[in-house]
């Protein structure tokens, strides 16, 4: 049996030979296919008998074949976008139809590792076997199957999850904005915007108060300075905010002089009183004397007069001497020999001497009013001082000092010529207002013809003192001057927040939390925008309402003049009122309340209302002057208050309208005046109202930047985000869209979208206003579908290190860091206008992104990768394409780079894995062997002919 045995291994050993020479052949074949695996052949003996003990018997040998599926192929560059090729494990999966939902097995998944795939009439991508690739859709976003958000939610691992890869279906097609994700740096050293303001300027109306500098004082009404607005020292207004701060600021803080253009009269002083008319007596025998000729001695006060000066004698009812009485009653020139005696010269026109009566003279009088003339000589500002000149006034007398707490104690001198304000020097009332003026701490000016002069903050006090006492000597040369009841000014008492200018105002305001105070043009013709901070916030002005003064109800406190009165007539109702002494002044406008009808016969309801006018003041009581509005007669007498009334005298906010007087309100033209009101003025800054917001151009945002979104018909919109500092580390923005006729929105000029930013101290985000960092929602008015855009602005949080914190803000989006100008760092929207496809491109991850004309790319497509646990046991098919066995195991879909699978290379395909030297060699061996075998078979059929011929 071992002949037959032997002729029948050689045939084993042909059919094994005869199958390697197939799968080199094969493999020869493919060198050059895309994808091709190389086959190898495999033996395995047979063996029936191999005990060594009988006799042997030829088993002969089995012929195999093994795929090398796993061994990668080298990648060879291509010239196509879409050509594909796998670095590492995976398998492409393809159909052989391109709708994968027909049954049977033409719909049956295969894997390939050749991927010269290019797109069809169709679009989709088929390689040169006729199979479609696989791939899974990605949404607008980029989402894949099964992800959060995707409408698809077939999860990944599933088969029905995939798509033939085709890129023509989204060309030509508008892509709507989605979100807008904004990066720039806002200027940290940007000004806050201010808020809204009220305006404090010259007072138009009044001359004396037009186009000064912001530091000069504004005189009020009293003692003769006009004013359009009669307002006094000591009026006061206040500022409320509409968060809740009050503040009260007090005009006053200075002393004014008297005129010294007006000679004589009772009205020509200053603030030290009214002037002295009161006159003296000449009674005693040492009063009055004449040694002859035509000279008097008079012994009198001098009270300041200095040789020069005139005096009014009168009550002579007699002549002295030769010299009649009419002669003596007359003005007459003084001089000055004492601090109570002064000589007069009388020129008798009738001729004579005088008699020489060293006697009294009954009944005269001296009439030494104090400021019967003009300031020491002089009528004008202009006008020098002590014309007769300084002889016998001491050095110190020439003086006088003004001390504050800011500039101390400083000495004014009186010289005869050129004056140095710089060294404290004047000669004249200008000239002394300008030395004081130019020492800083103090201000001064001359008005209507009267020096006004205080501390330049007006809250100070204000103390003057002469340089010498006056009076204390007979003898000339020690005699000093009174400067003070010269000028007639008083000292200052210091009050808290008091003013006289604007800068001094300014001060005030600015140091006042909530509210500041900004002066323009602040040489001439200053004025004061007074703002609250917070530009969303109001403020308001309002002269200072006055304390109600109660008028006690018991007895009788209202005295009526008994008479008949016409109509237009007026009445002096005098109110009895221990309480109220010392609240009220003459002068000031006050209202009457709470009083009984048809008082003393008063025709309705007078004397209640107002404003009526004080007209005279002693302790305990006022007398006010109350017009009668028809004919009356009045019993008279003293009444009592209604029962169970309050009546009260309430006094006027100020006693004119400061308000006016520093021009936050028009200019008053009436009198009596009342309290003024500005009224709720603001917000400045509002996004709510046209006019107010910056999406209308009514406020100029700080920074401003556009961002091109595009609807779903694909029609461009320019939504335009402005920026407004609104406190510190703190924004307001307004995203609106422009222009506004583009969409349909209930909030003002296009508005989508109204929010605050708020930054970290080291230039971080902070927060976002939810409004700002959730959908905005915008409705076109060309029948597109409305747009849901999210905005992102950057990551917001609280500062890097900071305990406990779950966000720390970062400047990946918006930032705050000083700069010279706001920077742009990218303004990007994933919108696009219809556009054609120009391209496209496959990353590693197998991402499939085309490109459109309108400079859009879109991801369309995720190319997954099968897996297998034995890629070498896959069943090979036609087409360079693979199925799954038994002993390949299960299929899974990867994603490319993920699980033991390789990367996509694109523009690249993978040749043959086939040694074509070693397959060559192999055909060799082969051949030989076949040749061998052949001889077996030879050689065993010799010998059985032989055998057959025995």
């Amino acid at each position: 049996m071992s002949l037959y045995g032997a002729l029948f291994g050689g045939v084993s050993g042909l059919k094994a030979q005869s199958s390697k020479i197939g799968a080199i052949s094969d493999n020869i074949a493919n060198v050059n296919t895309i994808g091709y695996k190389q086959a190898t052949a495999t033996f395995s003996s047979l063996v029936v008998n191999s005990s060594a003990a009988a006799s042997y018997q030829t088993g002969g040998v089995r012929g195999g074949t093994r795929l090398e599926v796993a061994k990668q192929g080298l990648l060879q560059s291509s010239d196509s976008a879409t050509d594909l090729a796998i670095s590492g494990g995976g398998f492409f999966i393809v159909r052989s139809v391109a709708d994968g939902s027909v049954g049977g097995t033409a719909a049956t998944p295969l894997y390939t590792r050749a991927g010269s795939f290019t797109p069809d009439a169709t679009g989709n991508f088929v390689n040169t076997q006729g199979y479609y690739l696989q791939g899974w859709p990605l949404d607008r976003d980029g989402r894949l199957p099964g992800e959060p958000g995707n409408a698809n939610t077939i999860a990944l691992t599933n088969f029905d999850s995939l798509r033939p890869v085709n890129v023509e279906t989204a060309s030509g097609v508008a892509q709507s904005t989605s979100t807008i994700s904004l990066g720039a740096n806002l200027k940290a050293s940007e000004v806050i915007f201010s808020g809204q303001a009220g305006v404090a300027k010259n007072d138009s109306s009044n001359a004396a108060n037009a186009n000064l500098p912001a530091d000069a004082i504004y005189a009020g009404s009293e003692y003769g300075l006009a004013s359009a607005d009669s307002s006094r020292r000591g009026d006061q207004f206040t500022i409320t905010t509409g968060d809740g701060q009050n503040y009260v600021y007090e005009y006053g803080g200075y002393t004014t002089g008297r005129n010294v253009s007006v000679i004589g009269g009772t009205t020509n002083y200053g603030d030290t009183g009214a002037n002295n008319t009161a006159t003296v007596a000449i009674s005693s025998a040492a009063s009055i004397k004449y040694a002859g000729g035509a000279s008097f001695t008079l012994t009198v006060p001098t009270a300041g007069l200095i040789t020069g000066d005139k005096i009014t004698l009168s009550g002579f009812i007699a002549n002295v001497g030769a010299t009649p009485a009419a002669e003596l009653n007359a003005q007459h020139t003084v001089t000055v020999t004492g601090p109570n005696t002064v000589v007069i010269t009388v020129t008798t026109p009738h001729g004579g001497t005088l008699g020489n009566n060293a006697g009294p003279v009954v009944g005269a009088a001296a009439n030494v009013r104090q400021f019967s003339g003009s300031i020491l000589d002089a009528t004008t500002s202009t006008q020098t001082f002590l014309g007769q000149g300084v002889a016998g006034y001491s050095e110190a007398g020439l003086t006088f000092t003004i001390t504050t707490a800011a500039s101390g104690t400083q000495t004014f001198k009186y010289v005869g010529t050129a004056p140095s304000a710089a060294l404290g020097q004047f000669n004249n009332l200008a000239s002394l207002a300008t030395a004081i003026d130019n020492v800083s701490g103090l201000t001064a000016r001359v008005v209507g013809g009267r020096l006004v002069v205080g501390a330049e903050d007006a809250s100070q006090a204000v103390t003057f003192a002469n340089g010498d006492a006056v009076g204390t000597t007979t003898t000339p040369a020690a005699r000093g001057i009174d400067w003070l009841q010269e000028l007639d000014v008083q000292d200052v008492p210091a009050v808290a927040r008091r003013f006289s200018s604007l800068k001094g105002l300014a001060n005030i305001i600015t140091a006042d939390a909530g509210v500041s105070a900004t002066i323009s043009s602040p040489l001439s013709n200053a004025t004061l925008a007074i703002n609250v901070d917070n530009p969303l916030d109001t403020i308001r002005f309002r002269d200072v309402v006055g304390t109600p003064f109660a008028i006690p109800t018991a007895g009788t406190p209202i005295n009526l003049p008994a008479g008949s009165y016409a109509a237009g007539s007026t009445i002096s109702v005098v109110i009895t009122d221990p309480a109220i002494p010392g609240t009220l002044n003459t002068g000031d406008a006050v209202y009457i309340s709470g009083l009984a009808n048809g008082l003393g016969g008063l025709p309705g309801a007078t004397p209640n209302g107002g404003p009526y006018t004080v007209i005279a003041q002693t302790a305990g009581t006022y007398t006010i002057s109350v017009p009668i509005t028809t004919a009356v007669t009045i019993a008279g007498g003293n009444y009592p208050a209604a029962s169970g009334n309050t009546v009260s005298v309430v006094s006027e906010s100020n006693q004119g309208s400061l308000l006016a007087h520093i021009g936050l309100v028009s200019t008053l033209n009436s009198n009596p005046y009342i309290p003024q009101d500005t009224g709720v003025l603001g917000p400045k800054y509002d996004p709510s109202v046209s006019g107010k917001n910056m999406a209308s151009g009514g406020i100029t945002a700080q920074f401003s930047r556009n961002v091109h979104v595009y609807d779903s018909l694909g029609t461009g919109h320019d939504i335009r985000f402005s920026f407004l500092k609104t406190a510190q580390n703190t924004w307001t923005v307004e995203a609106h869209v422009i222009p506004a006729t583009d969409i349909n929105s209930s909030s003002p000029d296009g508005q989508v979208a109204v929010g605050n930013i708020t930054f970290n101290g080291d230039g971080t985000l902070r927060s976002i206003s939810s409004s700002l960092s959730s959908a905005i929602n915008a409705n076109w008015t060309n029948g597109s579908v409305p747009s849901a855009i999210t905005l992102d602005l950057g990551t917001a949080g609280l500062p890097f290190g900071t305990a406990g914190a779950t966000t720390v803000g970062l400047s990946d989006g918006l930032s705050q860091f000083d700069d010279t100008s706001y920077v742009v760092n990218f303004a990007n929207q994933n919108g696009a206008p219809v556009g054609q496809l120009v391209g496209v491109a496959i990353d590693k991850n197998g991402i499939v992104s085309a490109s459109y004309s309108n400079g859009q790319i879109q991801a369309l497509f995720k190319i997954p990768l099968a897996s297998f646990a034995n890629p070498d046991g896959l069943e090979a098919l036609s087409g360079n394409t693979f199925t799954q066995t038994q002993e390949s195991g299960e299929v899974n879909l990867r994603e490319a780079g993920n699980n033991g699978t390789g990367s996509v290379v694109a523009a690249a395909l993978e040749a043959s894995n086939v040694d074509l030297a070693n397959e060559l060699t192999e055909i060799i061996v082969a051949q030989r062997s076949y040749q061998a075998n052949t001889k077996v078979i030879k050689t065993a059929d010799d010998l059985l002919n032989e055998l057959n011929q025995i």
